[in-house]
């Protein structure tokens, strides 16, 4: 397992207990870069629910790890194909980040506890929020295994897993039928195609359905909740890394209605609320997709393709996974894939 605490990982968003922060009881002191918090301003409007809708919100995410007991950082966009180096994030993972943390955000600006940096960095072994798949953020390529494709543009290949688990992201154009490309429209962007990405078991795969115009009918969202291995620091003082990763903007940008949905949340806790900081893997289908030039594309209804499966806890498993990912880390950081 990587050693010591790893400095200078770079965040969107870092959310700090409220006792962490001095703050009154329940407030939280969030820092933000300042382009995450213009897109915030933009968009937050709709977060403004009932009180009894927050409670629901902030249950939902100590139930997916989202919320730790330190605190958690928050990661999106930094590798992204059309949003690499750009000073906004991509709107549907944007979506996603809004429904994650925004109460938080809500909840500073109230309490006149946010901290708006250049930079928001934080440490590799904190607890981490990685939104998008591993096309478009970083470090879920080191939890679960990509590699970027030496040949294809735009393709990752699973060559090097640190974990064997339920479910796995297809993100190899080569497995990919090259007219199999999804249609559909990202916010303030237009219509986007792109390779109709999907999901496998080792029973089955999960393709998002097309239509015969080739836009999107279904999609999924996989969430993936483990132990922090990626360090020995992170590990021993129980924090998470949590993977919030549509095959598309459109599974992504679902999860506010997974935040949302008290039945859904209900099933996912019967099965991994009987173990505590449990590692899981949930998979969605999102299905209902209204298709909006200006607003982008956005499903409107999200069922449980399976009951959860969660992950053994064995030492020796996370050790090995630690030691898998170790050299990938070290490569990672003498890199510029951990920059926003």
């Amino acid at each position: 397992m990587g050693g010591g605490s790893v400095l200078d990982v770079n965040a969107t968003i870092a959310v700090l207990s409220g006792v962490a922060s001095g703050a009154a009881a329940g407030a939280s002191k969030v820092r933000m870069t300042r382009h995450a918090v213009k897109d915030f301003k933009v968009t937050a409007g709709w977060l403004k629910d009932t009180r009894a809708d927050r409670k629901n919100v902030a249950e939902a995410k100590r139930l997916l790890g989202f919320q730790q007991r330190d605190g958690s950082v928050y990661r999106n966009d930094n590798v992204h194909p059309l949003y690499n180096g750009a000073a906004s994030i991509h709107p549907d993972n944007r979506r996603a980040l809004l429904a994650a943390a925004g109460d938080d955000y809500l909840e500073a600006v109230r309490q006149g506890s946010l901290e708006i940096l250049p930079r928001v960095e934080a440490r590799l072994d904190d607890s981490l929020v990685l939104v998008g798949s591993p096309t478009s953020e970083g470090i879920s390529r080191l939890i679960f295994g990509y590699t970027e494709a030496m040949d294809v543009e735009d393709s990752l290949i699973l060559d090097t897993p640190p974990l064997d688990l339920p479910f796995r992201l297809i993100l190899d154009r080569s497995q990919i039928p090259e007219r199999a490309l999804a249609r559909r429209f990202v916010e303030d962007r237009g219509a986007t195609a792109r390779p109709n990405w999907r999901i496998e078991s080792e029973s089955r795969a999960f393709i998002p359905e097309l239509g015969e115009d080739g836009w999107l009918r279904t999609d999924y969202l996989l969430v993936t909740r483990l132990r922090n291995f990626l360090t020995a620091d992170g590990f021993a003082q129980g924090h998470s890394l949590v993977s919030v990763a549509g095959t598309h903007g459109v599974g992504t940008r679902a999860l506010s209605l997974l935040l949302r949905d008290r039945a859904l949340l209900k099933e996912i806790a019967a099965v991994t609320g009987r173990h505590e900081n449990p590692s899981f893997q949930a998979l969605f289908r999102i299905s209902d997709i209204k298709h909006d030039p200006k607003a982008g594309s956005r499903g409107r209804r999200i069922e449980l393709v399976q009951k959860p499966v969660v992950i053994g806890d064995s030492p020796q498993q996370w050790q090995e996974a630690g030691r898998q990912a170790s050299h990938t880390v070290q490569r990672w950081l003498a890199s510029d894939t951990n920059a926003d």
